[in-house]
């Protein structure tokens, strides 16, 4: 059986010395507890309200529902108001043990008012800083939460088993969850830990601080948690900020990812910006108009790339795949690197300590490739294609014929760890040095 309590908190009167500052302030709540089972079905429509829900250890549903006015006078429509609050919080509760509905009471009393309860053509409501309703709802630990809200604040306090939201306007600030389907829509949410959640979010700011799985497709969003283990998107004109990112799967356009660590990211890009700090494993579907500014990665993989603009400071092992019209700057090249590139830019400024090759196919094509005084070993075979090199530090055998020009050779200084480096192409300008 459910059990309604109603208490009327007070009704007080604050008349300061002047008498345009006279304030009336009037506080009711009414209550209403309905046993639960602890894996209890609640589907809660808290449009356009305030409201905390807070997650306990007893086998009941307890409800608040706190009305607040604060005004310049005692308002006659306050008090015919209240005669009916209770009764209308009691309304919006229905159900049994197993599935509870809870429909918030969010109607604001009318100063003046034309026309009939169904329908209304002049209604002029007191503002929100005069009255407030507010609800504190108590669920059970296991309890299964089916939400809509908007406009106003939403906090989950407590670990929230299951949650399916949706949002409108609104902010949520919550705890921790453990596995939700959520659709944001202008707001923000500030979620500390999600173990398992799918996200879609529409001009809405994410931000967080321990994430597990996370499934988000977001527009015109932003994104700031400190550490997610593995992330499933598609952004679009939506910025990413993640401090430690395990794993991302992504689809990303007119957007922006930062990271200061990240251990394997599989994506493919439009007209996106992606700044790394220190990184395992990149790799590139396909990217189109878009900039890399990378500090320190072992491998990066790319399937074809166009217009794309790529530094980085150290890197392992960079393979840029089908490439054209994109700019390589690499500051320190670790083992291997290759390319099949049309009107490309390729800038090595030094190479590792360990053997290694270059391995670079195409047209029209500038190549730059500061050996660092690393013992090498190249062979180019070029059409309309010029090579530079350091002719006192290298024997090297040369072959023109027309148009067609090749070369091969080794640098005098010898050792067992040394760089192979070929070069393929049609007008291809080469400099090694």
């Amino acid at each position: 059986m459910r059990t309604l309590i109603y208490s009327l908190l007070g009704l007080a009167f604050v008349i300061n010395a002047r008498a345009k500052d006279v304030q009336y302030l009037v506080d009711k709540v009414a209550v209403v507890e309905m046993p639960a089972a602890r894996n209890v079905e609640l589907d809660i429509n808290a449009k356009n309200t305030k409201t905390e829900i807070i997650v306990w250890d007893q086998d009941k549903v307890y409800i608040e529902a706190n009305f607040s006015y604060r005004g310049k006078e005692e308002h006659p429509k306050i008090k015919e108001f209240l005669e009916e609050y209770e009764a209308n919080v009691k309304k919006g509760v229905k159900g049994d043990k197993q599935a509870i509905s809870i429909d918030t009471y969010r109607s604001l009393p009318s100063k003046v008012k034309i026309g009939w309860e169904e329908f209304a053509f002049f209604n002029w409501t007191f503002s929100p800083d005069e009255v407030e309703i507010r609800y504190t709802i108590k669920i059970p630990s296991k309890a299964r939460l089916n939400l809509r809200h908007s406009y106003r604040q939403l906090e989950l306090v407590g670990r929230i088993e299951s949650l399916r939201l949706e949002q409108y306007s609104g902010k949520l600030k919550a705890d921790e969850i453990f596995t939700a389907e959520m659709d944001l829509k202008y707001g923000e949410a500030q979620i500390n830990r999600i173990q398992d959640a799918r996200i879609n979010a529409y001009e809405n700011d994410l931000m967080g601080e321990d994430w597990q799985r996370l499934q988000l497709n977001a527009k015109y969003s932003n994104l700031k948690v400190k550490k997610i283990a593995r992330l499933n998107s598609e952004a679009y004109e939506s910025e990413y900020r993640i401090k430690d990112l395990g794993e991302l799967q992504g689809k990303f356009k007119y957007s922006r990812l930062e990271s200061d660590k990240a251990r394997r990211i599989n994506m493919s890009n439009y007209e996106t910006k992606v700044y790394l700090k220190e990184l395992e494993e990149l790799q590139l579907g396909e990217t189109k108009y878009s900039r890399y500014e990378i500090d320190k990665v072992k491998r990066i993989k790319i399937g074809q790339a166009y217009e794309d603009k790529m530094m980085v400071k150290e890197a392992l092992a960079l393979d840029a795949g089908q490439s054209k019209y994109c700019q390589y700057r690499i500051e320190k090249l670790g083992r291997s690197y290759s390319l099949m590139g049309y009107e490309c830019n390729v800038d090595i400024g030094g190479l590792g300590e360990e053997s290694g090759d270059i391995k670079i196919d195409g047209k029209y094509l500038k190549i730059d490739i500061d050996l660092d005084g690393r013992a090498f070993q190249l062979n180019a075979t070029m059409q309309y294609g010029k090579l530079s090199y350091p002719e006192h530090l290298v024997k090297a055998h040369i072959m023109e014929s027309g148009s067609n020009y090749s070369a091969t050779m080794n640098s005098v200084e010898k050792s067992d760890k040394q760089f192979t480096i070929l070069i393929n192409g049609y007008e291809v300008k080469a400099r090694v040095h």
